[in-house]
C-alpha cells in the first residue's frame, strides 16, 4: 500500500486544476501537470517566476500578491489570464497560502488554481445577449414612440391651417395699432385712448400666445402639479369670445344664423389648469357649431350638483347615431372628412380626465347633442391654490438678467425696474459669470438656449460661486420642460416665454421668500 504522500501527489497530478509551490521570491518549485494545457510542461517552469504564466499586464499583479501572502503570513486571492496552445486566452483563479518549514518560519507560498475561461465564455454570451435584448427593447420603445408621434404630428398638421387663421385674426390689431400709433403719434396724447389701444394689442397678443399654447396638447400630460383655482364661468365666457369668428361673423357671411344663450349659473371655484379647460370647452363648443351646418341654437351653462360642477353644451343639430356617439371621443376619429382632425373631442376627453371629471353625452339623430362636462369640487384644494397665487412683495433687489435676446433683456428689465430693483443686463454666458463673480446680485435670471454658453451651464457655474442665490430660468423651452419634469443643475424655477409682469414678479418674489427661510 502506498504511504501518504503518494496518495497526495497522486490526487494532485492527476486534477484538472493547477497546483503550485513558490519560494519566497515567487518563483515556482512544483507545479502540476495540469499547466501542460497551457502548453508548459511542468520541468521548464521549475525556477522561474509564478508571474511568467500569465499575460503581461496581469504579470504585476500576480507578483504583489505572492509577496504579500509571504510578507504578511495571510491568504490570498490570485487571478490572472494566460495564453494556451493555441494562442488563446485562458482565465485562471484560486487561492493561495504561506507556506511553513518546521521551525514556523515562511519559505513560500502554496496554492491551487482553477480554469475558469468556459464559465467566463458564458458570462459573456449572456451580457452580450443582456445587451442584444436591452438595446430590442430600446429600440421597441423608441419605434412605439415615433408612431405616436407620427399620428400627432399628422393631427398638428391638419390643425396647421386653423392655428395660423388664428394667428393671422390675433396679429390684425397688433400690427395695425402698432402703425397707427406710429403713423398717428398724436394719438399717445390722449392717455384714455392710448391706453385702451395699448391693452387691445396686449390682449391680441395673449390670443396668440395662447393659440400656439393649444399645440402643448399633442405632447403634456398633467399630473395636477400646475393646477390652480379656477372660474369655469370665466373660461365659458372666454371659450365664447374666442369661438364667435366662428359662429357670428363666418356664419353671417355665408347667411347663416345661430342663436347663443350663456346661463352662468352659481358655482364654485374648481381646482384646474385654466388653459386646458379652455382649450376643452372650446373644441366641444366648436364641435356643437360644425353640427348645426344650416344654424341653429346653441346653448351654454353652469351648474352645481353636490359635489360636481357641471358645464354643459348643448346644440339643435344633426345629433349623432348610437354607433359614432360611442367612438366620438376616439383619437383620429371624424366624421368631417378632410375639415375634421378627430382629435378635438379625444383631447377634451383626456383634459376633463386629467381633472378627475366625467364627460357625457347624449345625442339622437336629427335631435341634436348635448355634452356634461363634470368636475370634481375640492373647496380644501382650491382655497389652498387661490391663496398659493399670490405673493409677498420683496425687498429692494440686485438682479442679473442673462439673455442673448435683446428685446427679452429689456422686457424682463422694464418689468423689474418697475418693482424698483436694480437691474444688470448683459447678452451671453460668460459674460454673465464674469458680471456676477465681479458684483454682487440677489437673483440671477437666464435663458437656455444661448449661442455661447448654456444657461444650464450658466446656473451651475453661478452655484459654484454662490450657493445660496437663486437662479431663474425663463426660457421659450420652459412649458416643455416643466411638463418633462426636467430642472437642470443650479435652476431653482422656470418660466416659459413670453413671460407676463405678474407672473415674472409672483417668481421674482416667490423665489426671494424661499431663499430667506
Amino acid at each position: 500500500m502506498s504511504d501518504g504522500g503518494d496518495i497526495f501527489k497522486f490526487i494532485v497530478e492527476s486534477g484538472e486544476d493547477v497546483a503550485f509551490v513558490a519560494d519566497t521570491d515567487g518563483r515556482i518549485e512544483y507545479v502540476s501537470p495540469s499547466i501542460s494545457k497551457c502548453g508548459h510542461a511542468p520541468s521548464e517552469l521549475i525556477g522561474r517566476p509564478l508571474s511568467d504564466l500569465a499575460v503581461s499586464e496581469d504579470r504585476e499583479n500576480v507578483g504583489r500578491i505572492i509577496r504579500q501572502i509571504v510578507g504578511a503570513g495571510e491568504d490570498g486571492g490570485l487571478a490572472f489570464r494566460t495564453h494556451d496552445q493555441s494562442g488563446g486566452t485562458r482565465w485562471f483563479s484560486g487561492k493561495c497560502r504561506p507556506v511553513y518549514n518546521g521551525t514556523g518560519a515562511i519559505v513560500g507560498a502554496a496554492g491551487v488554481l482553477r480554469d475558469n475561461t468556459e464559465a467566463r465564455k458564458v458570462e459573456q454570451d449572456l451580457r452580450n445577449a443582456n445587451i442584444l435584448l436591452s438595446d430590442a427593447l430600446t429600440e421597441l420603445k423608441r419605434s412605439h414612440q415615433q408612431v405616436i408621434q407620427s399620428e400627432r404630428l399628422s393631427a398638428i398638421g391638419q390643425m396647421v391651417s386653423g392655428i395660423a387663421h388664428n394667428l393671422n385674426n390675433a396679429l390684425v390689431p397688433v400690427v395695425g395699432f402698432t402703425e397707427f400709433l406710429i403713423k398717428y403719434p398724436r394719438k399717445l396724447d390722449n392717455r384714455t385712448e392710448a391706453l385702451a389701444i395699448l391693452e387691445d394689442i396686449r390682449a391680441a397678443a395673449e390670443s396668440a400666445t395662447e393659440t400656439i399654447g393649444r399645440l402643448k396638447l399633442f405632447y403634456k400630460s398633467s399630473d395636477g402639479s400646475d393646477h390652480a383655482a379656477v372660474d369655469l364661468n370665466a373660461v365659458m365666457r372666454s371659450a365664447l369670445m374666442l369661438t364667435r369668428p366662428k359662429w357670428k361673423d363666418e356664419a353671417e357671411s355665408k347667411g347663416i344664423s345661430f342663436k347663443v344663450e350663456d346661463h352662468a349659473g352659481t358655482i364654485p371655484r374648481i381646482l384646474g389648469n385654466e388653459s386646458h379647460l379652455g382649450e376643452a370647452v372650446t373644441s366641444v363648443i366648436l364641435n356643437a357649431i360644425d353640427a348645426m351646418p344650416s344654424g341653429g341654437t346653441l346653448l351654454v351653462e353652469t351648474s352645481r350638483s353636490k359635489d360636481w360642477v357641471t358645464l354643459s353644451v348643448k346644440d339643435t343639430g344633426i345629433g349623432m347615431s348610437d354607433e359614432i356617439m360611442r367612438r366620438c371621443f376616439e383619437p383620429f376619429f371624424t366624421t368631417k372628412g378632410i375639415y375634421g382632425t378627430g382629435m378635438g373631442l379625444a383631447v377634451t376627453h383626456g383634459i376633463v380626465r386629467q381633472h378627475g371629471g366625467k364627460i357625457d353625452v347624449e345625442s339622437k339623430t336629427g335631435g341634436g347633442t348635448s355634452f356634461h362636462l363634470r368636475f370634481p369640487v375640492r373647496t380644501a384644494e382650491v382655497a389652498k391654490a387661490r391663496d398659493a397665487i399670490s405673493a409677498p412683495s420683496c425687498k429692494r433687489l440686485r438682479v442679473l438678467v442673462v439673455d442673448d435676446e435683446k428685446w427679452s433683456r429689456i422686457v424682463v428689465g422694464k418689468v423689474l425696474e418697475e418693482g424698483e430693483h436694480d437691474i444688470t443686463a448683459v447678452a451671453c454666458g460668460a459674460e454673465g459669470i464674469e458680471a456676477f463673480r465681479n458684483g454682487k446680485f440677489d437673483l440671477v435670471i437666464t435663458d437656455r438656449a444661448m449661442p455661447d454658453m448654456s444657461g444650464d451651464r450658466v446656473a451651475v457655474e453661478i452655484k459654484k460661486i454662490d450657493p445660496s442665490v437663486p437662479v431663474l430660468m425663463v426660457t421659450g423651452f420652459g412649458a416643455m420642460m416643466e411638463e418633462a419634469g426636467e430642472c437642470p443643475p443650479g435652476v431653482d424655477a422656470i418660466l416659459g416665454k413670453p413671460v407676463g409682469v405678474e407672473e415674472l414678479r409672483v417668481a421674482v418674489n416667490n423665489l426671494v421668500a424661499r431663499r430667506g427661510k
